[in-house]
């Protein structure tokens, strides 16, 4: 299995050499990457349940998601692929663990970098982080909301040219 490299998985894919079990396994790899992510408190919620911060995550995340499946499974061939949801299942392994890894790092460096002036800024009277403090959030909040979205926008982006990638490998085989 590929858990970091996509080109020798986009090639098995495209060859149709990744077996039942195979995919079977990219599944439950998805998943466990997945609940390692938002369990490991690498990734964290943006802000309390049902509050405007989450709300607006909870929204961009569905839209994005919607969007993400529709332009995947385009740019997979639609219709006359059947194996777009194995293919996307076992791409999304090793697109997951290194975008959300790139993501998080950069999001924790950028924390414990900058915490003392992200501090100061969400507690002046700058209009931004007033803003945020009248939504519930501050710029630490903002911070997670952001990568939240982009990590799974990236997710998508990514998957969206492998996925094609693996539609041209099939016409050549």
């Amino acid at each position: 299995m590929h858990f970091l490299r996509t080109a020798p998985l986009v090639q098995a894919l495209g060859r149709r050499a990744v077996s039942a079990e195979e995919r079977a396994k990219y599944l439950l790899a998805s998943f466990v990457a997945f609940n390692v992510i938002y369990y490991s408190g690498l990734a964290i919620g943006t802000a309390e349940p049902w509050s405007i911060p989450s709300a607006i995550e909870a929204a961009a995340v569905i839209l994005i998601n919607i969007i993400g499946v529709v332009k995947t499974f385009d740019a997979s061939g639609g219709k006359e692929n059947r194996d777009y949801v194995a293919e996307f299942t076992c791409l999304y392994v090793p697109v997951v663990i290194t975008t959300y890894a790139a993501v998080w790092a950069l999001y924790w460096l950028l924390r414990w970098t900058f915490h003392e002036s992200l501090l100061a800024v969400s507690q002046s009277h700058f209009q931004f982080a007033v803003n945020l403090g009248r939504i519930g959030t501050d710029l630490f909040g903002f911070l997670t909301l952001f990568a939240n979205v982009a990590a799974l926008f990236i997710t998508y982006v990514r998957l969206n040219g492998l996925l094609a990638r693996v539609r041209e490998a099939k016409s050549v085989s």
